[in-house]
């Protein structure tokens, strides 16, 4: 239908990379706002959520 998907990071846990991404809205491409240092952390774990403004298919 030619709707729009928009993008958002949701969570990280522990908050340990909270400000260290940033997401498109649009294309959900993600960046890093800084540089990483894998010795200090080898691994984030990020929950994106995509979104459309059609109605939810699941009932209730």
């Amino acid at each position: 239908m030619g709707d729009t998907v928009h993008y958002r990071i949701l969570d990280v846990p522990d908050n340990s990379g909270a400000q260290l991404f940033r997401i498109d809205e649009l294309t959900g491409e993600i960046w890093p706002n800084a540089k990483f240092d894998r010795e200090q952390k080898d691994m984030y774990i990020l929950t994106v959520e995509a979104r459309d403004n059609l109605p939810s298919a699941l009932p209730g």
